[in-house]
């Protein structure tokens, strides 16, 4: 079955990339993934510690457990990026786990229901849910690898049917823990939120079973204790990382109407409702089940009313909808009420936990419905039914023909022929465009040298950065003052000497900084690709004095100093360092006049005239304002 479904993943995905899969990654988000793919068997196969690196984020690096560094996936994968590449390995994994996390949902059901048609059905559900197609846009294999869920229930159910001993139960359970861990903490972390729910509503629901799901509780705490001792690496660093705050800060949820309306993503219907549609994140909004899904659940709720297991599925499906909806419930894009989950946003961990998320716990709840209720009922011509289950999977079919897209990795000459090994000696590098570029240049270069710059996982305005890196003022500024314009050459040489960076490399596509921009930084060179400042052969960053102008915007940043500046008769408050362009293109600094108060935008007297900056006497930074007295 696990064939089928992987013929399945590839005839859906795989068209962009069947011809050359070592070139260029699937999705749109996946140079951090090709990393940390290469990351790990470099790190192992050189004697590094894999939990933090250096590579990265120089030269402070960053702690890997509180990134996305996905262990789980990065080994087993490792025989494809050691023969391959990392590249070709990250494809191969968007491609599968789809497919495994089908079968391990088909595997699941067939211990319910004993039929191999209701379970197709059902594994079809969860592999290829509307969840697993909003991840699988962006190929975020670290949500499309949830195999584990449905395989964590199985060895749940096996145990309590007396199919298991508890020894098996307990060492599958652990390692099965270890795993999602090593893909997902965040994950890790609402799986087992959804269990607790599990065997409280269980216990509520059918009083006959509470004997045993009380026998079930000393040996699940063992499998978590195995798995934590098989992950305390992970779990130690990740301690070691923790900000003792929320980092996500993101209050979104999921529109109601999405249980019942596609995004664009899902071919059935994807484009027919562009009104409603408008409200929907097609990264996000991952909670569609479709028409005739819905009608089984219906359906499995009347016929099963009296079932007190029945009555538990129908439960968590609802618990993890509410919990998907997020904080807020929202309809048609309005905001109607509080949710649950406005209040437990605010508890340790749950405040870094990605609500839409639930919607995987959504779409395995609806598989086993859908295939149970399959496997109970009489067609009308046939033994099972097969018009709606059909129907169900019909409609989760993507528009495969237009979703999704390919990433090409920078790989300009300068790397790719080696010539950077005569140019940077070891020195720390900054590359840009200042993004996952330097990502793809470690892969290609199999990580030769430090980049003090990268990308291993997202910054938010205004929460605390995930790598205290992020929170350099000129990385602030690069990352969320685009608008308004860049960073000056004597921030980026201020930078410099906070990150010990010895060089300066722009790609040949980005426009900054500028060859002329460079040059106020050294000699530039252009070659294979890149710009290279200073020039290979001359004395680095690290080597050169900082000029004066450059340790003002140093100590400024230092201090978060704000800057005054002018444009159109209104004042902007812009971080020292910053140079206004885009929006505020044509701003000119405040200036100082001789008897004012204060610094100001308006133009000095006449008879007045310009002598130097503003002395520090003013409480001015120095160097900053234009000083003007009577001529």
């Amino acid at each position: 079955m696990g064939v089928g479904y992987a013929v399945v993943a590839v005839a859906y995905f795989g068209r962009p990339i069947l011809a050359h899969p070592e070139r260029s990654l699937l999705g749109t988000d996946n140079e951090l993934y090709a990393w940390s793919f290469a990351w790990w068997p470099h790190a192992l196969g050189h004697g590094l510690n894999p939990l933090t690196t250096h590579a990265l984020y120089a030269p402070a690096g960053a702690n890997l457990a509180w990134v996305t560094a996905i262990p789980s996936l990065a080994l087993p994968f490792a025989p494809v990026t050691l023969i391959f590449g990392p590249i070709a390995a990250v494809n191969a994994a968007a491609l599968l786990l789809p497919a495994i996390a089908a079968w391990s949902a088909y595997r699941l059901c067939l211990a319910l229901t004993a039929s191999t048609w209701a379970s197709l059905v059902g594994g079809y559900l969860y592999g290829f849910s509307s969840f697993a197609l909003a991840q699988q846009l962006a190929i975020h294999v670290n949500l499309t690898a949830d195999f584990a869920l449905p395989l964590l229930a199985l060895s749940l159910v096996r145990y309590v049917r007396g199919d298991w001993s508890q020894r098996r139960f307990v060492l599958s359970f652990g390692v099965l823990v270890a795993i999602q861990l090593g893909i997902s903490t965040e994950v890790t972390l609402t799986l087992s939120t959804m269990l607790l729910l599990a065997l409280l509503v269980s216990i509520a629901f059918v009083r006959s079973a509470r004997p045993a799901i009380r026998r079930t509780l000393r040996p699940i705490g063992a499998g978590y204790l195995l798995g934590g001792i098989l992950a305390s690496p992970l779990l130690l660093y990740a301690a070691l990382g923790a900000s003792g705050q929320g980092f996500v800060n993101d209050p979104a949820g999921t529109d109601l109407l999405n249980l019942f309306v596609p995004t664009n993503l899902n071919a059935i219907a994807g484009s027919s409702f562009s009104t409603i549609q408008g409200h929907f994140n097609p990264h996000e909004s991952a909670l569609f089940v479709g028409t005739p899904a819905l009608v089984v659940i219906a359906l499995f709720a009347w016929r099963e009313r009296r079932n007190a297991w029945s009555r538990v599925l129908l439960a968590l499906f609802a618990l993890a909808t509410v919990f998907a909806l997020g904080p807020r419930l929202v309809v048609d894009g309005d905001n109607v009420a509080p949710l649950p989950w406005d209040a437990i946003d605010h508890l340790p961990g749950y405040d870094d936990v990605h609500t839409p998320g639930f919607g995987a716990f959504v779409a395995l709840a609806v598989a086993v419905i859908v295939a149970v209720w399959t496997g109970r009922s009489r067609g009308r011509v046939f033994t099972r039914p097969y018009a709606l289950p059909l129907l169900s999977v019909f409609a989760l079919v993507p528009a495969f023909w237009h979703a999704g897209g390919t990433l090409t990795p920078a790989r300009p000459s300068f790397f790719t022929s080696g010539a950077y090994a005569s140019c940077v000696h070891g020195d720390t590098v900054a590359v840009f465009p200042f993004d996952a570029t330097a990502n793809a240049i470690q892969v290609e270069t199999h990580f030769a040298f430090p980049i003090a710059g990268g990308y291993l996982t997202p910054l938010i305005f205004g929460t605390k950065p995930v790598v205290s890196f992020n929170s350099d003022p000129t990385v602030f500024q690069l990352n969320f003052y685009g608008d308004r314009g860049r960073p000056s050459m004597d921030a980026l040489l201020a930078f410099a000497r906070r990150h010990d960076v010895g060089r300066i490399v722009r790609l040949a596509d980005s426009d900054y900084p500028t060859t002329a921009q460079l040059r106020q930084l050294g000699p530039v060179e252009q070659t294979g690709g890149v710009a290279i400042a200073p020039a290979c052969g001359t004395p680095a960053l690290t080597r050169r004095p900082l000029p004066a102008s450059a340790r003002i915007v140093l100590q400024e940043q230092a201090n978060a100093t704000k800057i005054q500046w002018c444009l159109d008769g209104y004042v902007y408050q812009l971080p020292a360092g910053l140079d206004p362009g885009n929006l505020l293109e044509g701003a000119t600094k405040a200036v100082y006049v001789q008897g004012r108060a204060h610094i100001s935008c308006d133009a000095p007297p006449d008879g007045f005239v310009q002598r130097g900056y503003a002395p520090t006497r003013l409480h001015v930074p120095p160097g900053t304002y234009p000083y003007y007295v009577r001529g």
